[in-house]
């Protein structure tokens, strides 16, 4: 097996190499750039930023610290799964919540995943009853529109405009109409559309951690949303 490199030490399992810093590969790719002391599966990396790749596909983005099965994306911070990120799907990975005062009291970013997203869902308000004829006497009403997204919260905050476990309690408490603020909340969804709601239903959560206080504790939180005007 021919080497055409001065100081590549070791192949677990040979392919030729040309990058005069790779000290290891475990399975014999070629590495095209310098100072990649690690690769698990041989991929070609695209470029110099790049610390880790789970099961490595090139790099085109740049300052992405993490894949998990080597995809490409801009503006979403994760998934779960490879895919592309492209214009048109999703503009933002969060969403914002504002209070309906003028001095606006709260008003606070939240991240939904991907898995629990939600572009509204369209609700016929109606009522349906069978007459003594055999037929059907239909009232029907307005189309109101909902969503139930899935936010990923922490019970401890710490990046700037998002919101914590704590503040988006604060949202779904408000209740009283002739409060300040009352209990209507402004929705800006992914797209920046502004909508005007009340959260209604359960407030449902899930711990995802091993500690339930603090900065690297992260829960799931689902809540609902119905557009009022």
């Amino acid at each position: 097996m021919p080497d055409t490199s001065a100081s590549t030490t070791g192949y677990a399992s040979g392919g030729e190499g040309f990058s005069i810093h790779a000290s290891a590969f475990a399975r014999g790719g070629t590495n095209t750039t310098t100072n990649k002391p690690s690769y698990t599966n041989g991929h070609i990396a695209s470029d110099a930023t790049k610390a880790a790749y789970a099961s490595g596909g090139g790099g085109a983005t740049g300052q992405q610290q993490s894949y998990l099965t080597g995809i490409i994306r801009s503006t979403l911070s994760s998934f779960s799964e490879g895919g592309w990120d492209s214009e048109g799907l999703m503009a933002t990975s969060y969403m914002w919540l504002k209070t309906s005062d003028a001095g606006t009291t709260k008003s606070k970013k939240f991240r939904v995943i991907a898995e629990g997203y939600d572009d509204g869902t369209p609700d016929k308000a109606m009522s349906m009853e069978r007459t003594i004829g055999g037929g059907l006497d239909i009232s029907q009403g307005a189309i109101y529109k909902s969503w139930s997204p899935v936010i990923k919260v922490r019970h401890t905050e710490i990046e700037a405009d998002y919101g914590n476990l704590d503040d988006l309690e604060y949202f779904y408490n408000l209740n009283d109409p002739g409060a300040t603020p009352n209990n209507i909340v402004t929705f800006i969804d992914h797209h920046g559309n502004s909508y005007t709601v009340m959260m209604i239903g359960e407030f449902r959560k899930q711990l995802l951690s091993a500690v339930i206080e603090g900065q690297h504790a992260w829960y799931l939180a689902r809540v609902k949303m119905v557009r009022v005007q």
